[in-house]
Parts: structure tokens; sequence; C-alpha cells
């Protein structure tokens, strides 16, 4: 999750799909550091892309649920 801080948006992207597949197969249930939700919350407010703002705040939904 330390990766979503990256100052590269192309990695923090990269770590950000990597998070999705992992939630997809379900190897993220009860497995999250508790930053993660934090780290994804910060991508959702300050990424200068939408596109990465509205996955980052389903994702971080997902975790929370």
């Amino acid at each position: 999750d330390s990766l979503l801080d990256h100052p590269k948006d192309r990695i923090a992207d990269k770590a950000l799909g990597a998070l999705e597949q992992l939630q997809a197969d379900g190897k993220l249930a009860g497995k999250t550091p508790k930053s993660l939700e934090q780290r994804l919350k910060s991508l959702e407010l300050t990424s200068l892309d939408p596109d990465t703002q509205a996955r980052a705040k389903v994702l971080r939904e997902k975790v929370r649920a």
C-alpha cells in the first residue's frame, strides 16, 4: 500500500490496480494494513486523475465493508 503515495502517478496507478485485483480475488479480506484506507483516501483527494480518484474511492469502500 505504500506505493499509493508514490510521486509518479503511473506507479500509484499500478499499485492501485494490483490492490484492486487482490480485492477481486478475495485476498484482501482481513489482511489489510490499517494504513490502506488512509492511503486510498489520500489518493482519492489528491490525485489529478478523476478515474484514479473514483477507483480509490470504490476500493476504499470495499475494503472498509
